[in-house]
């Protein structure tokens, strides 16, 4: 068996590690350097989706704080990078001639159901509030965190951390749910007056 070179458009493996620890990391510093960086990686040609994702989703996440982006700027820009990120995941996994329910797909690659729920309601209904739509980004950076940064470096499989992150999604969707409920509620509110 014959070795194939492949085209990354990183240097090496060590600067594929930096910019996960910087994605990862705490500081916003960090996170806007591997998003720049990722940038100039999509000039190199095409990147994984993964971390195309990872890189939209962080930046998302990243403009909540920007002054100058109205409430509805940031709701459209974290629905969007939901919304591509399930597509993509989902759409690789379309392969017979009948296209798949997104919910069969999801199931069996992982994705959490609400995933499936929020991408409907981000694209088919009202858009949902920032709160959800953070909560759907964050949810899915841990996703892909687990998913596939992690098994890039070989590491050996972590029961512990896929707990934690079971855990996670349970409190995760436990918050969406209530925060769905409430937007729900209010927009019945609304209606009745």
């Amino acid at each position: 068996m014959s070795y194939q070179p492949r085209i990354v458009p990183f240097q090496n493996q060590a600067e594929f590690e930096l910019i996960y620890k910087n994605l990862y990391s705490n500081s916003e510093v960090n996170k806007t350097f591997a998003v720049s960086r990722i940038n100039v990686w999509r000039t190199r040609g095409r990147l994984p989706h993964s971390i195309d994702s990872t890189s939209y989703l962080t930046e998302s996440l990243l403009s909540l704080k920007d002054g100058n982006l109205s409430k509805n700027q940031k709701c459209l820009q974290l629905s969007m990078s939901f919304i591509r990120f399930l597509n993509g995941l989902v759409d690789s996994k379309q392969k017979s001639f009948f296209a798949q329910s997104l919910s069969s797909i999801a199931n069996e690659i992982g994705l959490p159901s609400w995933f499936v729920e929020l991408r409907h309601t981000a694209t088919h209904d009202k858009l949902p509030n920032l709160e959800i739509l953070k909560n759907g980004c964050e949810s899915a950076l841990n996703w892909l965190d687990l998913n596939y940064w992690k098994l890039q470096f070989f590491e050996e499989y972590d029961v512990e951390g896929e707990l934690e992150f079971k855990n996670l999604l349970i409190v995760n969707l436990k918050r969406y749910k209530d925060l769905r409920k409430v937007e729900v509620e209010s927009g019945m509110e609304m209606l009745g007056k």
